[in-house]
């Protein structure tokens, strides 16, 4: 039931896969022997040649072309590029909301406490903003949680959450101003301007 006229060629060249001598009492092909012995005896395999670099470029380059590789650069990648422009920009707006940087910063041993409205300590100072937000920092850098904001009035508030384990920390922040941590560790310091 031969009807087309390879098909006996192909019936001898499997035949020869499976191991059996061809009906027509011809020799295999060479190619079916050698297919034959690497898929019988994985040990005989030769190593492949190394690759050519030319013909390696060439397939990476079909690839890319057809879309079915694609550049793992992080430099390419345009989410990377995007953050990077989201770190500046955050960056650049902290540094516009909180300048500082203009002078010397202030010593806080200088500032001397009184007492306010509602025990609240009332610091009179030269400049609030300057000296409210050196004293936030020197809160945090101490480990504490910090809120500081500047009031319509002029006046600077600095409010700090202080627990136990921040206690030393904060109090060497604070005794040199002559203010004391409330029991309950809500500390709320007034700014004025002098």
């Amino acid at each position: 039931m031969n009807t087309e006229p390879g098909d006996d060629d192909l019936e001898a060249w499997i035949d020869g896969l499976r191991g059996r001598a061809p009906a027509s009492g011809r020799d295999l092909p060479r190619e079916a022997l050698a297919l034959r012995d690497l898929l019988t005896d994985p040990d005989s395999r030769q190593p492949l040649p190394p690759p050519d670099a030319y013909a390696r470029q060439r397939l990476i380059f079909r690839l890319k072309r057809e879309g079915l590789l694609q550049s793992s650069s992080w430099m390419t990648d345009t989410r990377t590029w995007a953050l990077a422009a989201g770190v500046v920009a955050v960056a650049l707006g902290l540094r516009i909301v909180f300048p500082g940087g203009e002078g010397p910063a202030p010593d806080l041993a200088e500032i001397t406490a009184i007492r306010g409205v509602d025990g609240v300590p009332t610091l009179r100072v030269d400049d609030p903003v300057a000296r409210g937000q050196t004293l936030a920092v020197a809160l945090q850098a101490a480990g504490s949680t910090v809120r500081h904001l500047l009031l319509p009035d002029g006046t600077y508030l600095v409010e700090a959450l202080v627990t136990a384990p921040q206690r030393p920390a904060v109090d060497q922040v604070l005794i040199p101003m002559g203010i004391a941590i409330p029991e309950n560790g809500h500390l709320r310091i007034v700014l004025v301007r002098k």
